[in-house]
């Protein structure tokens, strides 16, 4: 993408995410080099409650727990995404209230220590007002003939190649 695009590619995050990320990945903090492979992200700090511009998109930033650490979810306009969170603090359904399509993150049937489960997913999508769900994120209880058979209206599971279309 660095060669496709002749720049760095923006890397929004936190500071604490950030700094972990620059720790682990300095070389790709280094800039583009012209003529040699590496990856090349230019830091963007954000923060929970932000709006950022990404794409021409105006992305609204919501704090989600991960128990392990803090998550960040988006909304664009009708559509939002929630992965890797286990509890969803007031804002953030605040956030999401009146999506119409959600991607939310959904482990497995039973709770899980740092992902939402099956329950939990349904009974925020309700409660956020969303038309569709789609759940992703998913373990291996989590098989596509179960989902197809008990999934309730407007819950669905994400698949390979799924293609959503923005209205």
């Amino acid at each position: 993408m660095n060669r496709i695009m002749g720049r760095a590619l923006p890397l929004y995050a936190t500071e604490e995410t950030l700094v972990e990320v620059m720790r682990r990945f300095d070389y790709a903090f280094r800039g583009v080099t012209p003529g040699f492979f590496r990856p090349a992200l230019d830091p963007v700090r954000v923060r929970a409650g932000d709006t950022v511009e990404i794409a021409g998109f105006p992305v609204r930033l919501f704090r989600q727990d991960h128990r392990v650490m803090d998550t960040l979810g988006l909304r664009i306009g009708g559509f939002g995404y929630s992965t890797d969170v286990v509890e969803m603090p007031e804002p953030g359904f605040e956030t999401l209230a009146g999506v119409r399509d959600w991607i939310v993150g959904c482990f497995q049937r039973t709770p899980h220590p740092v992902h939402a489960h099956l329950d939990k997913a349904v009974d925020w999508s309700r409660r956020i007002g969303a038309s569709r769900t789609i759940l992703t994120h998913m373990g291996p209880d989590l098989d596509w003939a179960w989902m197809q058979a008990n999934l309730p209206a407007g819950i669905e599971a994400g698949y390979d190649g799924m293609v959503l279309e923005a209205a």
